[in-house]
């Protein structure tokens, strides 16, 4: 059985990513973006009722901020200059998962429950310009991560098939499905790594490297396309 879906998913964010961003750069925003993903899979049922199969999807998120600063002396309060700040934060992520699951029933509106184990491909990428009419302003922006990385995922998933009439069976689609599906993402990241330089007091943290937000929840609706074994029959 090989199927292709598609849907939004939702719950993306790093809590103490945005906690920093908001604090240290002045950001206003607070989540990532929920954006439409893209999967395919394949079954194989070789017992009735389990089956077992490959799933791979490519999902984005991130987001896109503009915002002004006011920089003022910390001694009268008065204005010393302004900072034009644009953000663009872009997370790209591929969960490949090995699965399993059961179909308790077999007729044609199947429920499905199932899991499964893998591993996260991203890629994330944070760019900062930075226009200061402050003179020798520490502040001056730039790319602050630009790499790829390799985490653990594991997924949860349950959803329904809806099969054509067996009297419509020489259709290439064999059905619909709509699905819910948890992906988490184990993938961490030194964001703050090359922006510390540009802080006169940056957190010790900064070192450290920080949870990506990829983990989130998504409704899918797609199709399937089954294959079957046919079956001989001889005539004595």
């Amino acid at each position: 059985m090989l199927s292709v879906y598609m849907g939004p998913k939702f719950g993306y964010g790093s809590a103490d990513f945005t906690k920093n961003y908001l604090q240290y750069f002045g950001g206003k925003n607070n989540e990532y973006d929920a954006k439409l993903a893209f999967g395919a899979s394949a079954r194989f049922e070789f017992i009735e009722g389990i089956r077992f199969g490959i799933n791979a999807e490519y999902a984005n998120t991130g987001f896109t901020e503009m915002y002004t600063q006011i920089m003022r002396s910390p001694l009268d309060s008065q204005k010393v200059g302004q900072r034009t700040i644009e953000q663009q934060l872009t997370i790209n992520s591929i969960p490949i998962l090995l699965t399993g699951e059961i179909v308790p029933f077999q007729n044609q509106f199947r429920t499905y429950i199932g899991g499964g184990l893998g591993i996260n491909i991203g890629n994330i990428r944070w760019t900062e310009k930075l226009r200061s009419s402050f003179p020798n302003d520490l502040r001056t922006g730039g790319e602050y991560i630009n790499t790829t990385l390799v985490g653990p995922a594991f997924t949860l998933y349950s959803g329904i098939e809806m099969s054509f009439d067996k009297k419509l069976k020489q259709s290439l689609i064999a059905g619909f499905l709509i699905e819910a599906r948890y992906v988490y993402s184990g993938l961490y990241a030194p964001f703050f790594e090359k922006a510390k330089s540009q802080f006169s007091s940056p957190p010790s943290s900064w070192n450290d490297t920080f949870y990506a937000g990829t983990s989130s929840f998504a409704v899918n609706v797609g199709v399937f396309f089954q294959f079957t074994k046919q079956v001989r029959t001889t005539t004595q």
